[in-house]
Parts: C-alpha cells; structure tokens; sequence
C-alpha cells in the first residue's frame, strides 16, 4: 500500500487524536502524508506530545527528490510501542 493511499475518517477529531489514529493502523506516518492527507504541519509537535505521554515513536530520515528534483530527507515517523504496552 503507497503511502498517499492511506487515511482515516478524522471527523470531530482533534490533530492529536488524527495522528494517533493514522499510526495505531498503518503503523507509520511522514510530514507530507500528514499535509496532503489531513492538513496538519506540525506533526513533529504531534509526535512530540505523543513521545511525552509514553508512546515509543522512532524516526528515520528517508532520502527523497524534491519537486525541483535535488536530494532531500524527510523524517518517517512509526509507532514502535504505545504506553503500558
């Protein structure tokens, strides 16, 4: 499954809760999936919080071209563990 063929139903959702959602079922999410899919540009502060309460997120710069074709990283942001788990 392409990464722009995810999403969810975010509906009365917060931001938050939209991240959340997106990694409980695919497991991972990056910036640009997070814009073009639910319009949130501030994962990293999503992923932050997140962090803070006990979830286990690891981050790995993927290399990309961007829309001018030079080389470029761009974080990909998975869940490892949710907290208690």
């Amino acid at each position: 499954m392409g990464l722009f063929n995810r999403t969810i139903n975010i509906k009365g959702l917060t931001q938050e809760q939209v991240v959340k959602k997106h990694l409980q079922k695919y497991k991972e999410l990056t910036s640009a999936e997070a814009i073009s899919k639910y319009g949130i540009t501030r994962l990293s502060a999503y992923i932050y919080i997140m962090r803070e309460s006990g979830y286990s997120i690891s981050t790995t710069i993927m290399p990309v071209r961007n829309r001018y074709g030079n080389n470029s990283n761009i974080a990909v942001y998975k869940l490892v563990a949710e907290p208690g788990v």
